[in-house]
């Protein structure tokens, strides 16, 4: 049963990604390390399917919750 072997390790390893998932928050410029590559000209492009105002309701959040993230 090869495929049932796959998805209990693919059920795992995303089980493992909750804790990242509930804890992200929106940073509007985000520090970039060398080896992350174009993530700028990504972030531009995915602005296109952005909800309108968007972007300035969470670059408008309390940044003391961002603290706890860095």
């Amino acid at each position: 049963m090869p495929c049932a072997k796959a998805f209990k390790g693919y059920a795992h390893d995303v089980g493992q990604d909750f804790k990242i998932w509930e804890n992200k928050v929106y940073m509007d410029n985000p520090a970039l390390a060398k080896g992350d590559g174009p993530v700028g000209r990504y972030r531009q492009w995915a602005r296109q399917f952005y909800y309108t105002g968007i972007i300035e309701k969470f670059a408008k959040q309390d940044d003391s919750q961002l603290a706890s993230v860095a």
